[in-house]
Order: structure tokens, then sequence, then C-alpha cells
């Protein structure tokens, strides 16, 4: 009885030892499944980085440029000496705290108009005999070789990125401190120029770094809408702001 016990259990397959082949294909799959996921995951926040890195430095730029140049038109026509009449120009005589040029238009598309440019000036000396010497800053947007433009402070680089910038001069034809009008560099006559009591600023930025988008992002700028050609993958960004010019408005 003992000895046919025995020789059943004698009988009896051995114990499973390790994973058969199968077992192992489909864990290798499993595993491959999890890393195709883990790295969608990296390479989705890579690049979700990278957009919002561009942004901010955008936005920066742009808040940068607006405050420099708000700075220098707030100081158009200050005199470090009250009884020293407004700056003039020596040849015609007009007032000239702040002049500007109109860029070339494009009759196509508005976005795309060529670049203004503006210039202030005040007076920084106290009252001193034989003294006319008075502060100047011209405000450009041109293109170095890097092939970035940029905004130029008296023909220094100031800010990176920024593609143009368009200027309105409100002006004040009754003499009330408030504009009865805005008009570009062109339109406005160099007479009203003396008149101009503040000025509206639109700035048009893009990101310094390139391919942020997946496609060309079409933007709205001028009252007209753009889509840049290929390579150009940029995120652009517009900033508009009015300053008065607090030495003509009383």
């Amino acid at each position: 009885m003992n000895s046919n016990r025995l020789m059943r259990q004698n009988k009896l397959p051995c114990q499973q030892k390790g994973m058969t082949l199968i077992e192992i294909m489909i864990a290798l799959l499993l595993g491959v499944f999890l890393l195709t996921g883990i790295i969608q995951i990296f390479i989705s926040s890579r690049e979700t980085y990278r957009v919002q890195e561009a942004l901010s430095r955008l936005q920066e730029n742009g808040r940068f440029a607006m405050d420099f140049i708000g700075r220098d038109i707030r100081m158009a026509d200050y005199r470090a000496c009250p009884t020293k009449p407004f700056l003039t120009d020596p040849v015609t005589f007009d007032r000239w705290g702040i002049t500007g040029t109109n860029g070339a238009v494009n009759a196509a598309n508005s976005a795309l108009d060529a670049p203004d440019s503006i210039t202030v000036r005040w007076s920084a000396v106290a009252c001193l005999p034989a003294s006319n010497a008075f502060v100047t800053h011209g405000y450009t947007i041109a293109v170095p070789a890097s092939g970035i433009s940029e905004l130029q402070r008296d023909g220094n680089s100031l800010i990176e990125g920024v593609e143009n910038m368009q200027i309105t001069y409100g002006v004040d034809t009754d003499n009330n401190g408030t504009p009865n009008y805005y008009g570009q560099a062109g339109a406005v006559t160099n007479t009203d120029m003396g008149n101009v009591v503040s000025v509206r600023v639109s700035l048009l930025l893009y990101t310094i770094d390139n391919n942020v988008t997946p496609a060309p992002l079409a933007y709205t700028y001028n009252a007209a809408t753009s889509t840049p050609a290929l390579p150009d993958r940029r995120i652009r960004r517009v900033f508009n702001s009015t300053f008065t010019l607090r030495n003509r408005v009383h």
C-alpha cells in the first residue's frame, strides 16, 4: 500500500521553475507600452516648458520696451529752467520736443507696414546763461546681422525680437489738455506736432527662438491679420500703451 502511494507520488510532474517564452514576450510588450507613455509625457512636458519660457521672455521684453519708451516720451518738452521757452527747431522755429516719421505703408496688408520712429527732446540744464543744451533720444526698429529685428535707442540695441512699431499722436486743438484726434506722423502737421499731448505706441514682438509652434501662427496687428511663411514658427504678441506728455498738459 505504501509502495503504491510512493510510486504515484514519483509520477507527479516536477514543480515549474522560471517563466515561459510567452510570459517573457508579454512582459516585454507591457514594458514597451509603459516606456512609450513615459517618453510621451517627457516630450510633452519639455515642449510645454519651452513654450512657457518663450512666452515669459516675450512678455518681459514687451514690458521692458514699453517702460523705456514711455519714460522718455513723458519727459518730452521738460525744461529744468521754467523761464526758458519750449524747444523749437532752429530753422523753422516749430516746436520739436517730439518728432516722428511714419514708415512706408503696405497697401495690401497694414500689418506689414514699415516700422515708425520717434524722437523726443527735453532740456535738463538749469537756468544758466547761454545754455541751450538738451537731451535727445530716438527709437527705431532695425535688423542687425543676426537677423533678429530689434528696438534701438539712439542707434544702440535695446530689445531683441521687436518686429514692428506703429505710433500715433494725440493732438489737442482746443488747448484743454485732451487730444481731439490721433494721427500718424505724416498726417500731423508740424504746427499740430507742437500741440501733441499724448502718444500711442503699438509694438509687435516675437519669440527669439524659432520652431516654438507646430505650424506658422497667425497674428493680428495694426487691424490686419497675417500668417508668417515657413520656416517662421514663432509666437507673436502685441503691446499697446498711451503716454501723456506731462509737460504739455496744464
